[in-house]
């Protein structure tokens, strides 16, 4: 099982709530990353990540 730091993790998920962001699909073969991972992260990291594009 790959381990993921969380810096990565949170990149992906900004990556996917950005605005223009490439689909779960595409980001997930791009980087080897499944689907169901990423959406696991967005449901854990992605309020977090919401806020920050605020506050940029």
């Amino acid at each position: 099982m790959q381990k993921y730091s969380e810096e990565f993790r949170q990149e992906m998920v900004k990556r996917l709530t950005m605005p223009g962001a490439p689909s779960a699909a595409d980001l997930s073969r791009e980087v080897g990353v499944s689907n169901g991972t990423l959406s696991k992260w967005v449901r854990r990291y992605g309020r977090s990540a919401a806020e920050d594009r605020v506050l940029v």
